[in-house]
């Protein structure tokens, strides 16, 4: 089952992430940033067939780790989340895992774990905070759309029940804590020790008190 489920990670152009932290972390800084949760999230990705879809080649900048990838310019998370599903659908994928970048206290066992679930589940889903949607399996890859909106969970959760499907709500503070403003960097700084985007962080602790 694993060999047929593929991750879906979408990353933006490192420079222009994060932008609401720019008030504390420079354009260097938050770039950097980027690359360390892409690289703690493709830690926990190991030995999962994962695509990553960017308007950039970000592979020189990931270096070392095992990945599909697919340039995707045109504006939006939704359309690159419908192309990665698309080409992952073209590769021989029969389920897909979409989930951000930007949650580095995800494990490998809770990616087994929800595979596990996919096999008795077509959909799961983890809310994120803010509203947002932290993971979204879906097997097969077509049978709804992604949607994408300041309340992507209920768009998503209301997307399921025109089709007909029953969602499994996967509940996780991994998938739950993402990185977007000083409160979210305190969060994490107490909860994500042994990660290197904690290691990035705490060095820069100070600015956010």
């Amino acid at each position: 089952m694993a060999g047929d489920t593929f991750v879906l990670l979408p990353i933006k152009r490192p420079e222009d992430a994060k932008t609401r932290l720019s008030p504390w972390l420079s354009g260097a800084e938050r770039k950097s940033l980027v690359l360390r949760m892409a690289r703690d999230v493709l830690d926990a990705l190991d030995g999962l067939t994962t695509v990553i879809v960017s308007p950039v080649d970000i592979r020189p900048l990931l270096e070392g780790y095992e990945f599909l990838f697919l340039r995707h310019a045109r504006p939006g998370l939704k359309s690159a989340v419908d192309a990665a599903n698309a080409y992952a659908v073209n590769h021989g994928a029969r389920a897909t895992i979409f989930m951000p970048a930007d949650l580095p206290l995800v494990r490998k066992e809770t990616l087994r774990e929800i595979m596990a679930l996919g096999e008795k589940h077509r959909v799961i889903m983890s809310p994120s905070r803010r509203g947002g949607i932290g993971l979204l399996y879906r097997r097969p890859p077509e049978i709804m759309r992604a949607r994408f909106s300041s309340r992507s969970f209920q768009d998503n959760l209301r997307e399921a029940r025109e089709v007909g499907v029953d969602v499994y709500i996967y509940q996780s503070p991994e998938l739950y804590i993402d990185l977007d403003t000083p409160s979210d960097v305190r969060r994490f700084l107490r909860m994500g020790d042994g990660t290197r985007s904690h290691e990035f962080l705490r060095k820069l602790s100070s600015r956010f008190r």
